[in-house]
């Protein structure tokens, strides 16, 4: 904790302003809580965490628990239980901004920022930073809206390059050192759940992939699974929704190891699983790093053919079109690892 402090602090020139202030509060607390849109979120370190989901009407319809052991994911809509290994850096896409208190790195940002802005917002004064980030996209923009009044950070915005919509969260009730109750962080369920893997629900391991057309988002080409399997050692399959940023990021990691295991036989397909208008605003530039796949002929459709009900769901095939791995989220690492038993990488 005392390194994670004298790293944020030793980022910034000036820490007497509103920005300096919240920043080394976060370093030091043990606790975090707030709202951000509709999700209520509770973290204490070094490991505890807890997410609701809630819809307009405040019902629940997803729930993430971290122990420290395990994480629990409760999905309302499909009355499902996935639990898997903890992992709590998987969920900070949500909440980019408290990065630093949830995985022990440094700040996102490699200088302290420049002096804000004085602006009126609903009636009160709000100090608007500009911040250089240290991570992700070169050319990458972060906003930062402060309460004056309370130091506390009200919006946070990203702007990537080639990405066609800013990444834009809101935060309400923020609290630092709040008591917050353990069990909070005990998963208890809302209804009888089906437990379940995380990677379950997905088609099964040694079963045989279903051939499917569609066409290819660049270049509008035709493209068929069956006749990509007939020309690659692997093919690895990224199914993925409209608004899921790792999905998006996701695609650089998988460029790179088209890229570097395309030689030896590895193919990459991204399948998007939205219309095409919304898929090429979504994905900007990053729409070129691998063959994204759009106007899939699955019957009925990927959602039930490749039970692609969790996003990203990957598959890894081989050149007769067999699951040779299934993953649900974006770590490259179990990815590599199958690679090399195919004889690809290693």
């Amino acid at each position: 904790m005392i390194v994670l402090a004298a790293l944020v602090l030793g980022s910034f020139q000036n820490p007497s302003d509103s920005y300096g202030r919240f920043v080394e509060r976060l370093a030091h607390a043990q606790t975090l809580e707030g709202r951000s849109g509709g999700m209520r979120f509770w973290f204490k370190r070094p490991n505890l965490l807890r997410v609701e989901e809630r819809d307009e009407a405040g019902k629940l319809f997803s729930l993430y628990v971290g122990d420290g052991k395990h994480d629990c994911i409760y999905d309302a809509i499909r009355n499902t239980l996935g639990q898997q290994l903890s992992a709590p850096t998987g969920f900070l896409w949500h909440f980019r901004l408290f990065e630093p208190f949830l995985d022990g790195t440094g700040p996102l940002w490699n200088e302290g920022p420049e002096p804000p802005t004085r602006v009126v917002q609903g009636g009160r004064d709000v100090d608007r930073y500009k911040l250089k980030p240290t991570k992700g996209t070169a050319g990458t923009v972060m906003d930062l809206d402060m309460d004056a009044k309370t130091e506390l950070p009200i919006r946070f915005t990203i702007d990537r390059p080639g990405a066609a919509r800013k990444v834009i969260e809101s935060f309400e009730d923020l609290k630092l050192d709040s008591t917050i109750d353990p069990s909070i962080f005990t998963y208890v369920p809302q209804v009888q759940a089906n437990s379940t893997d995380v990677t379950s629900g997905m088609l099964g391991i040694g079963t045989k992939a279903p051939d499917f057309t569609g066409r290819l988002l660049v270049g509008g080409g035709q493209f068929r699974l069956s006749t990509l399997l007939k020309r690659s050692k692997a093919v690895i399959l990224d199914f993925w929704l409209v608004g899921c940023g790792p999905c998006r990021d996701e695609l650089k990691d998988l460029a790179d190891l088209r890229k570097r295991y395309g030689a030896k036989g590895l193919e990459v397909v991204s399948v998007g699983l939205n219309d095409e208008t919304r898929i090429k605003e979504f994905l900007g530039d990053f729409s070129t790093l691998v063959p994204v796949v759009v106007g899939t002929t699955c019957a009925p459709d990927p959602t039930f053919t490749f039970k692609a009900t969790m996003t990203p769901t990957t598959y890894l095939l081989d050149s007769k079109g067999i699951v040779r791995g299934r993953y649900a989220d974006t770590e490259m690492a179990p990815i590599k690892k199958d690679l090399a038993r195919l004889g690809i990488g290693g």
